[in-house]
């Protein structure tokens, strides 16, 4: 798996995440990202508010979690990427 950063404009859209970008089986991730599983929570937090958006893809089990801390009166944002396999194998 390859994985590349994306620039990203803190001001496009107020309170939206950033995207990660990064190729999987072959694939740029901004052609299948948007139709896996989906979830988002917003929770505020000291200085403004955290985003947790969550993607799932059910037929291969990868999980894409964005964390981003959008700070109030900033165009700043602070953010993590997760990638985890939750498909389970039997042996």
């Amino acid at each position: 798996m390859t994985f590349t950063h994306s620039v990203v404009s803190c001001t496009d859209l107020p309170g939206a995440s950033p995207r990660p970008s990064f190729r999987y089986a072959g694939r740029d991730s901004r052609d299948f990202m948007e139709r896996w599983e989906k979830t988002i929570a917003t929770e505020d937090c000291a200085g403004g508010q955290l985003v947790h958006e969550t993607y799932l893809d059910p037929d291969t089990g990868l999980k894409v979690t964005v964390q981003a801390r959008h700070f109030s009166g900033f165009s700043a944002v602070d953010w993590l990427v997760e990638l985890e396999s939750v498909m389970h194998f039997e042996p």
